[in-house]
């Protein structure tokens, strides 16, 4: 019942509250339940008018907020693919996808790195991921 704000800055900070929902963290994705965040945190009533140091703030607390969760999912999605592998051998699509998330997290602990990591082991296991949260993709290829 809300206008969703369509630029980059809102468009991310509405990923991150959609994947937060993904993750078990946000039990209401609305755009309702968005704003009484965003006014909670940000202190301004719509997050159309949130722009530089608050939309900042906003992506760095909802990334914090999904870090607390983050590393146990991609834990749990990686024994799924283990378990997965025990039972039929991987593609080599799966094996490189596989490759690529252990990649991401031994170049770094941050959300991005996980977060890449999670798409990849998301991928392997024919999991697709909302186009609502594409905007948390790489622009390319983050090797």
């Amino acid at each position: 019942d809300r206008p969703q704000v369509i630029n980059p800055d809102a468009s991310k900070v509405r990923a991150l509250w959609l994947f937060l929902h993904a993750l078990g963290e946000v039990r209401d994705p609305s755009e309702k339940a968005l704003a009484a965040y965003v006014k909670r945190i940000a202190k301004v009533d719509d997050l159309r008018w949130a722009h530089g140091r608050v939309i900042d703030t906003l992506i760095e607390t909802l990334k914090k907020w999904a870090m607390r969760r983050l590393p146990a999912a991609v834990a749990a999605l990686r024994n799924e693919v283990i378990a997965l592998h025990r039972t039929s051998p991987l593609t080599a699509r799966q094996i490189e996808l596989v490759q690529q998330s252990d990649q991401y997290l031994n170049r770094g602990q941050g959300f991005d790195m996980h977060w890449w990591a999670w798409e990849c082991l998301m991928g392997v296991l024919d999991r697709p991921i909302s186009a609502d949260m594409a905007v948390l993709k790489p622009k390319e290829a983050a090797q």
